[in-house]
């Protein structure tokens, strides 16, 4: 596990990755079962910044988390996670598959090959996708993955050729499974709620710190705070001020567990100048105080 310098970062897995993050043609590709063994086949929350990932699962079973939302998938699924999307795997032992790794740009860039309509939609929010054993698309998909793994960091002949076929149909086969496209979708009223929720959540990403009430990030947006709730509502199932403190409670977990920081000074680095309130704050949302959470999982 490699962790990344900076205010502290998220955890990234793969040691590889640090200084190709913002590559135009990185591609990464690697089994379920090599590293998720090194974490007791869980991966911590974390995020993406500049990079898609698909993970897809050929046996086995497990359970998923991101935003506000959890839930459990068994093989074959295939989930796909766009960046900034902080999220969360945890695998039954033993679970077989295979994580997809291309950096956002370079995704874009092959999106128009795939001739789907919609397409770039589709891929901007996460899906969780429960696949048919026997239909084309999965077989597809699982016909794709092993020359990925056996072409992606290899200077093979024409191995630029055999990465890019086999990414569109990883992507068609996503791309065009029944629930990548509901009606609801289509529905000017839910696409509006959609923008204005992502909008509203790449805001949080860089005003969370700053203890924003809801009403800033309403004026932010230029909306009222009821179209704001109704929004967060439609797409999340949650209250704005739900949305913001799920963002904090991520984050202050992770520097309890990746930081060295006292629990005093990860909370004033959260914005909480009262390091009672920030103990009251993460006991409520998390069902246990910040030194016990850390102290549970580090010993």
């Amino acid at each position: 596990m490699t962790v990344r310098s900076g205010d502290p970062p998220f955890v990234h897995y793969d040691g590889a990755w640090k200084g190709h993050r913002s590559s135009l043609h990185f591609v990464h590709i690697e089994r379920v079962s090599t590293r998720k063994r090194k974490y007791n086949w869980e991966l911590s929350p974390h995020r993406h910044r500049d990079l898609h990932q698909f993970l897809i699962c050929q046996s086995g079973s497990g359970e998923v988390a991101f935003d506000l939302q959890k839930g459990t998938f068994a093989a074959p699924t295939v989930i796909s996670m766009p960046p900034l999307i902080v999220h969360q795997f945890a695998f039954a032992a033993q679970s077989k598959g295979y994580l997809l790794t291309i950096a956002d740009s370079y995704l874009k860039e092959l999106l128009p090959l795939v001739h789907a309509p919609h397409a770039s939609d589709v891929l901007q929010h996460p899906l969780v996708l429960d696949m048919n054993p026997h239909a084309r698309l999965w077989g597809q998909i699982e016909s794709a993955i092993k020359p990925l793994n056996e072409y992606v960091g290899h200077e093979f002949r024409g191995s630029s050729a055999v990465i890019v076929a086999n990414i569109l149909m990883v992507l068609e086969g996503v791309i065009r499974h029944p629930a990548s496209s509901q009606p609801a979708d289509r529905d000017p009223g839910s696409q509006r709620a959609r923008q204005l929720y992502d909008r509203f959540r790449a805001l949080i990403e860089t005003n969370f710190i700053k203890q924003w009430p809801v009403s800033a990030y309403a004026q932010a947006l230029a909306v009222t705070e009821r179209t704001l709730h109704r929004a967060c509502d439609a797409v999340a199932g949650a209250p704005p001020l739900k949305i913001i403190h799920r963002r904090s409670i991520i984050e202050a977990q992770r520097r309890l567990l990746y930081s060295p920081a006292s629990v005093s000074e990860v909370g004033f680095s959260l914005g909480f100048q009262d390091p009672a309130h920030f103990s009251r704050f993460f006991s409520e949302n998390v069902g246990e105080s910040p030194l016990a959470f850390r102290r549970s999982r580090l010993g």
